[in-house]
């Protein structure tokens, strides 16, 4: 079930997750170090991979829900760090948070947008 409107809200889920590491990056990097480009591109990673799902899935509501578990783990493991300057220790968190990502977030929101997808077209039938 390719659909317009979900292809639209899936970049702008996938952009807000790159611009919360982009924002991170610059607000939390006490240097110029080889940690303020690799931390933000391991993070980014798993929103360019919702990205290929949704170029090649048939479904895109399955890459939305994707994106936004994936956002929603960004939210929530980043918390500290987005609501508090003064918060340190974002390069630890920052290494460890995209096997989490790729491991358990993104194969659940494929599989929740899967269960979505087959319930609309149950219904639609």
């Amino acid at each position: 079930m390719k659909n317009e409107s979900v292809d639209k809200a899936t970049y702008v889920v996938l952009s807000l997750g790159v611009l919360l590491h982009v924002y991170l990056a610059v607000s939390h990097s006490m240097e110029s170090t080889f940690n303020f480009i690799i931390i933000p591109a391991m993070n980014i990673l798993p929103y360019l991979i919702c990205l290929i799902i949704l170029m090649m899935a048939k479904k895109s509501i399955m890459a939305l829900c994707a994106g936004l578990s994936i956002l929603v783990t960004d939210i929530f493991l980043f918390n500290n760090f987005i609501f508090n300057q003064m918060a340190v220790g974002y390069a630890i968190i920052g290494i460890l948070t995209p096997l989490w990502k790729v491991g358990l977030s993104l194969p659940i929101g494929c599989f929740i947008g899967l269960m979505i997808d087959k319930y609309v077209k149950a219904r639609r039938q």
